[in-house]
């Protein structure tokens, strides 16, 4: 029952993450809890990326030099997966 949670809030997270301009998301690569995307589109790598998430205390992990991993796991809701679309989006926005 909890993974099947920690899978939907992946998906939630992946479609929500297709709707940011210069993020790329296969939803193909979705079917855990585990969420690739691609930075190459902001123009900016993992590194510049994730402290920047982090000072959401949002943690990723790199797969440089554009990927970033987030995962969904016991103890992450689903209003947290909204919080971490919206962190995003302002990352991408400043």
């Amino acid at each position: 029952e909890r993974l099947e949670e920690d899978h939907k809030n992946a998906r939630i997270l992946g479609e929500g993450l297709t709707d940011i301009s210069g993020i790329k998301v296969d939803l193909e690569t979705i079917p855990t809890n585990m969420v690739y995307f691609d930075l190459q589109g902001l123009g900016m790598d993992t590194y510049q990326f994730l402290p920047k998430l982090a000072e959401y205390n949002i943690l990723g992990s790199p797969r440089p030099p554009s990927k970033v991993r987030l995962v969904t796991h016991y103890g992450i809701s689903e209003d947290d997966i909204y919080t971490t679309i919206k962190a995003i989006k302002e990352i991408v926005k400043n």
